[in-house]
């Protein structure tokens, strides 16, 4: 039976070389656009169709040791991905990629690390997960019920706290992230004799393994393997405060503040009753840094009439 017009055509057929009316027609629609394309960029004198592929690989090689792989980049990209295998490692026998296309570094280039890149599957570093999990331990969140409300298993939640496991799933960092913005601030259920119970036993045992609560962290680095808690003990040597970059920060000014100024800054608008979110503007820090921050240094909010 004689193939109908319905088989070819733009994205439809998949002979190279198709002769069929549809397919004649589109290339030459191809050919005439990437004429069109390459007339205009050699008028602008930014015609490089082909550059080194040498930085494309090793951002690629960059993405894959984050957690995006060989296999969702290309879904990222768009980019086929025999092209990217050709690029990284090369195929048919042949050695990798010397040139490649502008416009596919362009897109490969764009790609940035991060886990909502990853795929649900990647496996990635586990500090910024165990570090969540074991602060809501500390405030009183017992492991089962992390467990109920990640859909997953107390068996499952008690290794991402242990740290027993060298990598996490992408999916599950996603839902411990989503977890923990929700309850960082929220004291767990204590109605009943039971819940109370778990509360001070999650807590117990928090304490006797040196978990801190949230309050520790700053959003910024809690995903960082280096960095480390604040306990409320940590002062500067030597007070590094400028008063007059302190007032231009206050009065909405961009400018570039110490350690020392982004504590005067959270004390002087916290006395004056500004709000969290608005000291954290000002200051460019989370919302979450400054109750810290108001915490170790026993700040309370003015009242405002």
């Amino acid at each position: 039976m004689a193939a109908t017009t319905k088989t070819h055509g733009p994205d439809r057929c998949h002979l190279r070389y198709c002769t069929a009316a549809p397919c004649v027609a589109d290339g030459r629609s191809y050919k005439a656009a990437h004429q069109r394309y390459r007339t205009r960029m050699l008028a602008y004198g930014r015609w490089d169709p082909f550059v080194d592929a040498q930085p494309v690989r090793d951002h690629v090689a960059m993405l894959r040791a984050a957690g995006i792989g060989i296999d969702q980049i290309p879904r990222l990209t768009g980019m086929p991905r025999r092209t990217l295998i050709a690029l990284v490692r090369g195929v048919g026998g042949r050695p990798p990629s010397r040139l490649v296309r502008s416009r596919t570094a362009e897109k490969v280039l764009a790609v940035t690390p991060g886990i909502e890149r990853c795929a649900p599957g990647a496996r990635v570093d586990p500090t910024g997960t165990r570090r969540r999990l074991r602060a809501l331990q500390a405030v009183g969140w017992s492991q089962q019920q992390l467990a109920d409300r990640m859909g997953t298993s107390k068996t499952v939640v008690g290794r991402m706290i242990r740290g027993e496991n060298g990598a996490v799933l992408a999916a599950s960092v996603l839902k411990v992230r989503a977890l923990y913005e929700e309850l960082w601030d929220q004291a767990p259920p204590g109605e009943t004799s039971a819940q109370r119970q778990a509360v001070t036993r999650a807590r117990r045992d928090a304490a006797a393994l040196g978990y801190v609560p949230p309050l520790a962290w700053d959003e910024e680095t809690i995903d960082d393997p280096a960095a480390e808690p604040s306990t409320g003990s940590d002062a500067p040597a030597t007070a590094d405060v400028d008063e007059v970059v302190v007032e231009r920060a206050l009065a909405g000014h961009p400018v570039e503040l110490t350690v020392d100024e982004v504590l005067e800054v959270v004390r002087i608008g916290t006395a004056s009753g500004l709000s969290a979110a608005q000291i954290a503007k000002i200051a460019h820090i989370s919302s979450r840094s400054v109750v810290r921050i108001r915490n170790e240094q026993r700040l309370t909010e003015a009242v405002t009439s």
